[in-house]
């Protein structure tokens, strides 16, 4: 019996626009770097800023990448502020945080049935849960979550940057775990990575779904392949939970996004 479902965010549950996310990353620093001039702080040129930054994030992907281990970008805000001589406290590390991710809302995209599907799930008393890896903070991620109206969906979500592990490290994905209260042969995992979330979701002991899209062939390292989100309600061990009536849940237009800039 399924009691419950966890997910990868990017590409799985939200689609993004890999042709906008570099320009992104540059309107955030540029962003990020106003808000730090405007404060009448002695700070380098734009130019310099980014490329320090650059090289940063290319050396913590890498990093991560060798080692399977994340290192928060809360570490290096907090430096910044160090440097600069500015508050190091949550708040203010969470505001450069989403200044600088908040570009990367405008890439995402949230397909009509995501939601519908969800709460299918969540209505049929399957518990839900996200499972990350990111270099970014929690509460930013958790920010954006509300921006698409997904947060309260999920009352549990495990960061890599929050537990220092990334997938598919089994202790990430056992964390989630813990925290809904049910074993593995108990969960699924739906991702779109076959070498992190399909291997990692499996060798923790859980059933997994790959997401792809358009004509990918499947992976022998998932249990089922769906095309998209809804496809969930379709499959043989979530239909023993759900009832039929939910089955298919209605897709609604995509609500637009509404959002505070900080």
């Amino acid at each position: 019996m399924i009691r419950a479902i966890l997910f990868d965010l990017d590409d799985t549950l939200l689609d993004f626009d890999p042709a906008r996310t570099r320009d992104a990353f540059r309107l955030g620093a540029q962003r990020t770097y106003d808000y730090l001039k405007g404060r009448g702080l002695s700070i380098p040129s734009f130019d310099r800023f980014l490329k320090a930054h650059c090289m940063l994030a290319w050396r913590m992907k890498w990093v991560a990448r060798l080692t399977g281990k994340e290192q928060s970008v809360r570490h290096v805000l907090r430096k910044l502020c160090l440097k600069l001589r500015l508050q190091r406290d949550e708040v203010s590390l969470s505001r450069l945080g989403w200044l600088w991710y908040e570009p990367m809302v405008e890439c995402a995209t949230l397909a009509p049935d995501v939601a519908p599907t969800l709460i299918a799930l969540r209505d049929a008393g399957i518990k839900l849960g996200l499972v990350c890896n990111t270099p970014l903070q929690g509460e930013v991620i958790d920010k954006h979550l509300e921006v698409e109206g997904l947060l309260d969906l999920f009352p549990v979500r495990v960061y890599s940057s929050d537990i220092g592990y990334r997938k598919p490290h089994e202790r990430i994905f056992q964390t989630a775990l813990d925290e809904l209260h049910v074993p593995a042969s108990e969960a699924i995992y739906v991702g779109d990575v076959v070498k992190t979330d399909m291997v990692g979701a499996r060798k923790a002991g859980m059933r997994t779904v790959l997401r792809q899209r358009g004509d990918a062939i499947g992976s022998s390292e998932a249990d089922h392949v769906i095309a998209n989100i809804s496809e969930l309600l379709k499959l043989a061990p979530v239909l023993l939970v759900v009832k039929p009536q939910t089955a298919t849940p209605r897709t609604t237009e995509q609500p637009a996004k509404l959002y505070h800039r900080v």
